[in-house]
């Protein structure tokens, strides 16, 4: 009975030496090797998504470079002055959200046979300056709001110049003034249209 209970105590000590050894020896281990396993996963999945995007960006390239030359194809199609036609739409809207009418607007050079290419005054890097002509009646308060809201307006590059001359207020039956006076407003501006191809 000593004898079996040796064996016993033995196989109790060698699995209490094995369940420590695998406890403070392999498990940390174990784990450590499956989160190296898993890094190296999604270090993999990185990798392929990674070769793929390379071997995609020459053609991604080659797109763009085609979708450039086809819109300078069709920028050669489209009318040369449309820019200039979008800009006088502008000024148009400009005037209606401003709530005056503009009057005499013109571009320098005039526009005869709708031929605009004398109104150019000069050309910058990507864009032409152009000069603009336009008046506008109103009271100076009013006139006072549109000049701020001119100065909003995306494509003045800036006025050069404004004259102004006093109309007649409003007359009444008796000839006296019985509105506000009216002042003309005359500017002179540079704005910025599209580069032609």
């Amino acid at each position: 009975m000593k004898g079996s209970a040796k064996y016993v105590t033995l196989i109790i000590l060698l699995a209490a030496i094995g369940v420590s050894f695998y406890m403070i020896l392999l498990k940390p281990k174990i784990e450590e090797i499956k989160t190296l396993n898993t890094e190296i996963m999604k270090a993999r999945d990185r990798l392929d998504e990674l070769v793929f995007i390379k071997k995609n960006e020459e053609k991604i390239k080659l797109a763009i470079e085609s979708e450039k030359a086809e819109m300078e194809k069709l920028r050669v199609l489209l009318p040369k002055d449309q820019d200039i036609a979008r800009l006088l739409v502008q000024f148009h809207e400009f005037g209606k959200k401003n709530d005056i009418d503009i009057s005499n607007l013109s571009l320098v050079g005039g526009a005869g046979g709708m031929n605009f290419s004398k109104a150019r005054l000069m050309e910058r890097p990507g864009y032409y300056e152009m000069q603009l002509n336009f008046g506008i009646s109103e009271n100076f308060k009013k006139a006072l709001e549109v000049m701020k809201a001119l100065e909003n307006f995306p494509r003045i590059l800036h006025i050069k110049k404004v004259s102004v001359t006093y109309g007649a207020g409003f007359r009444g039956p008796e000839g006296e003034e019985t509105g506000p006076r009216i002042l003309n407003f005359n500017f002179n501006a540079s704005v910025f249209t599209a580069k032609e191809p």
